[in-house]
């Protein structure tokens, strides 16, 4: 008898912290993305493709953070780091001059590092506090008995770590203009349809236009009156577009 007590108050034990955790999964996208106003609640369905990322991250901070018995400044500390791999290395909107189309790099623009210091600022710390810190924080607070103890094995440590990767996988290929930091030039930046996408700009070829495209323009004009982010992302973009033209012409990368 009581060993049936004992077994049956650890299954419900084990089944509290799944769901637990599963709460987690659907309340990181749902804080990070819906309560900040980024995405209507009528796009619920994009709770599909982004909790594994949101979701993931978070359980998966949670649970390490609660494993190693750490407190909440390592829980912050890593709330940062998935902050910088989503936003540097996923959205890679850390870098890219004209993430859906808002130029968030032109206030605060640090040429050495080719980011804007008031967008770094802000988007890490909306990572770091809501898409992490605020939804592990209600969790824990509905199951006060089970606050710092692991919600799942080992097991389910690491389906969750391939439920992330796969979660920015998905993210990273779906981005609508994939986006890599250029190594050619004076740095800056390009898209991976840059060849495609040059002659829609073969005649707008002025200096207004140049600081407006930056990255995609085809060749260089003056930029006498442009900024140096822009005369420095531009040129590299005329160096890739000269580049991908020689390779068509010859058919030699």
């Amino acid at each position: 008898m009581a060993y049936e007590h004992i077994h049956t108050t650890g299954t419900h034990t084990a089944k509290r912290h799944l769901v637990s955790a599963l709460s987690l999964f659907v309340l990181a996208p749902l804080v990070g993305e819906f309560l900040l106003g980024n995405l209507p609640i009528t796009w619920r369905w994009a709770l599909l493709s982004l909790a594994p990322l949101y979701g993931g991250g978070a359980l998966l901070i949670r649970e390490v953070t609660r494993r190693l018995r750490l407190g909440w400044p390592s829980m912050m500390i890593l709330g940062l780091v998935y902050a910088v791999i989503e936003e540097a290395f996923v959205t890679q909107s850390l870098f890219n001059p004209n993430f859906v189309g808002l130029r968030l790099l032109d206030y605060g623009y640090i040429s050495s590092l080719d980011i804007g210091a008031w967008w770094t600022v802000f988007v890490l710390a909306i990572h770091t506090i809501w898409s992490t810190a605020v939804p592990i924080a209600l969790v824990e607070g509905m199951t006060p008995t089970a606050r710092t103890t692991p919600w799942i094995g080992l097991v389910g440590l690491a389906i969750t770590a391939l439920v992330f990767a796969i979660g920015c996988a998905a993210t990273f290929c779906d981005q609508r203009l994939p986006f890599w930091q250029a190594p050619m030039g004076d740095g800056g930046f390009v898209t991976q349809n840059t060849c495609s996408e040059t002659s829609d700009y073969r005649q707008q070829n002025s200096c207004e236009v140049s600081c407006e495209h930056g990255w995609r323009g085809w060749r260089e004009p003056s930029l006498s009156s442009c900024d140096h982010r822009t005369r420095r992302t531009f040129t590299t973009g005329c160096a890739i577009w000269r580049h991908c033209t020689q390779t068509t012409a010859t058919g030699n990368p």
